[in-house]
């Protein structure tokens, strides 16, 4: 019992914890908003195939860097894509410019993508180009 009411303590202090972070400088809390996204890369086949190869898939693009700016173009954070291509974010309302950059062994870098954080969730995806033809 003794055991559950540590654990019961460690997570309410954890939660309190993270509505700190979120403060907006006057002594309250600013909302956050999710936004997620996956960076992928292809072709990876030069032909496309019927049916499709699974071979020549999409695959998801590691370590990627996307750079996120606010409506007057100041940078506000960024963030690398992990092992599955995949990234969440967690943002106060507004709007936004997500900026992949360049990644070594890929031609091309995705175009930025705009995005309002808000009250739906947003989902973004970023193709990158292998360069093979």
């Amino acid at each position: 019992m003794r055991t559950l009411a540590v654990c019961l303590i460690a997570v309410v202090v954890a939660a309190c914890g993270s509505t700190a972070d979120n403060s907006n400088g006057n002594g309250g809390t600013v909302e956050r908003f999710s936004v997620s996204g996956v960076a992928l890369s292809g072709p990876h086949c030069p032909v496309v195939q019927s049916p499709p190869d699974p071979q020549c898939a999409d695959r998801p693009v590691a370590n990627a860097e996307i750079v996120i700016t606010n409506a007057t173009g100041d940078r506000v954070d960024a963030v690398r894509t992990d092992a599955d291509g995949r990234f969440t974010i967690a943002l106060a309302a507004g709007d936004y410019t997500f900026t992949p950059q360049p990644v070594d062994g890929l031609m091309g870098t995705p175009s930025p993508q705009s995005a309002t954080a808000g009250a739906s969730a947003i989902t973004l995806s970023f193709d990158y180009d292998t360069g093979i033809r």
